[in-house]
């Protein structure tokens, strides 16, 4: 279970803390500039939502985070009625796993901020990209699948062949 729980957080579900932390940390000044294009964008409605839900904050709901910020620097959690999190402790929590800084929280909003063109934290990568940047010999028989799979799909690709037809699903009619 996730961070949901009224005993405190049970971070030993959420996986490991990223290996490094590239998100410096940052000046009051810049939080006050940050905050305030975190407004814009929210009265504009570009500002990205999410809520945490009744299982607390979850390892898929930090990869979900996590692209959301790799892809626009800003992203407004709520912390919703039934997740049991307390505001002060999920910030803790969030900016730690996701290596971001709370540029503003109100009330249980909380905005989240990550500089762009970081890495992503390693902690949030998740099973398929892995597989991705594993090595070649893992003696997974399903990535090796998956792989040799995306090797044939590219080098159809290549020679401009188009990928074979699937056959239509079979109904019987009763």
């Amino acid at each position: 279970m996730g961070l949901g729980t009224s005993e405190g957080f049970d971070e030993s579900s959420l996986g490991p803390l990223p290996e490094v932390r590239y998100q410096a940390a940052m000046h009051i000044k810049d939080r006050k500039v940050w905050r305030a294009k975190a407004e814009n964008m929210a009265k504009e409605k570009r500002l990205i939502n999410i809520q945490v839900g009744q299982l607390g904050i979850t390892p898929s709901f930090l990869r979900a985070a996590a692209d959301i910020l790799q892809k626009h620097s800003l992203v407004r959690v709520k912390l919703g009625e039934g997740s049991g999190l307390e505001r002060g402790e999920a910030v803790t929590v969030l900016e730690r796993y996701l290596d971001c800084v709370c540029v503003h929280q109100i009330g249980f909003t909380i905005t989240l901020y990550r500089q762009a063109g970081l890495p992503r934290p390693s902690n949030t990568i998740s099973d398929v990209e892995a597989a991705d940047t594993a090595p070649a010999g893992n003696g997974d028989p399903l990535v090796a699948a998956g792989k040799a799979a995306a090797a044939a799909k590219e080098a159809r690709k290549k020679a401009g062949q188009q990928p074979p037809a699937q056959r239509p699903p079979e109904f019987s009619v009763l």
